[in-house]
């Protein structure tokens, strides 16, 4: 709330989240007047990015680590894991409405808690439909207002889409399972239009779980 803090978040040019432990994010500024200040800058077009924790936080949705992190397996195990705990509306990006986002994507396998993450979201009801945007070491995807993305760098971004009536089992103490959910995973030098949902991804991926496990029906 400081008022030099609030007034240099007001007016700056661009806004990038640094890496680290996305907690610090949601239990120091979530909410307060320097969140104001950021969602302000959005609304009046200035760009922003992120890295890691950075970019966990920028979508709609967000995991926010408050409970330390969880990998894929333990996330799949039980939807309302004590360490699953999400936060809605931390920064409001246009572009990334109905979003949560993931880092180190296929580096750290996330895919499974990322699914399991989109499950939990349309259980509570925060939304009838989600997307999950799942973005590899060393990559980025730069997104534009029309909602055109772009993918650049060493990996590849996974595109998701789910409804409510993709989620089968996401009840507290039981493990989650699913429907067959599309993946398009979006290699650099290619784009993906968020807005009709579609690009040129390489041959679409299906990934399900089933009571707790991840699998690739075809």
């Amino acid at each position: 709330s400081d008022p030099f803090v609030v007034d240099s978040v007001a007016g700056a040019d661009g806004i990038f989240f640094a890496g680290g432990d996305q907690s610090d994010y949601a239990r120091i500024w979530a909410g307060t007047p320097v969140s104001a200040a950021i969602n302000a800058d959005i609304a009046r077009g200035v760009p922003i990015g992120g890295i890691s924790a950075g970019l966990a936080i920028s979508g709609q949705y967000a995991f926010t680590a408050l409970k330390n992190t969880v990998t894929s397996d333990k996330a799949m195990s039980d939807c309302f894991g004590t360490k699953i705990q999400l936060k809605a509306d931390m920064v409001r990006y246009p572009g990334l409405a109905r979003t949560i986002t993931d880092s180190h994507f296929a580096q750290r396998g996330r895919l499974g808690r990322l699914l399991t993450f989109m499950s939990r979201i349309l259980t509570d009801g925060w939304t009838s439909t989600v997307r999950g945007l799942g973005i590899d070491e060393s990559t980025a995807v730069l997104l534009d207002a029309d909602g055109t993305a772009s993918v650049i760098g060493a990996g590849n971004a996974s595109f998701i889409r789910m409804g409510s009536s993709d989620v089968i089992t996401c009840a507290s103490g039981e493990p989650v399972s699913t429907g067959r959910v599309r993946v398009d995973v979006v290699r650099p030098g290619n784009g993906f239009d968020t807005t009709s949902w579609s690009g040129n991804p390489d041959p679409p991926r299906y990934a399900q779980i089933t009571d707790g496990v991840l699998t690739f029906p075809t």
